[in-house]
């Protein structure tokens, strides 16, 4: 399974050493642009016109997570998960 990490933050980079650079594809963010640890670091938007989330898991990062559930679920995407729900 491969893995896009929504949050490229301090949560973002626990999630990627514990997920394994191997298995992460890219990082969603609204409020970075380029690249983050040698990753593709895109918008919603970007991430939703690639069609990227068709065959990937998103880890959800952010402490606030409920606005990004909420337009993934909007998007009709429904193969993701809140970081928070895997550690508790």
């Amino acid at each position: 399974m491969h893995y896009v990490i929504w949050g490229a933050g301090i949560r973002g980079e626990k999630a990627l050493k514990f997920l394994g650079k191997d298995r992460v594809l890219a990082f969603v963010d609204e409020k970075k642009v380029g690249q983050f640890h040698g990753f593709p670091l895109m918008t919603f938007s970007e991430f939703v016109a690639q069609d990227a989330a068709s065959d990937t898991l998103i880890v959800v990062t952010p402490l606030e997570s409920r606005d990004i559930c909420q337009s993934l679920d909007d998007a009709g995407i429904f193969n993701y998960v809140p970081l928070d729900s895997i550690l508790y």
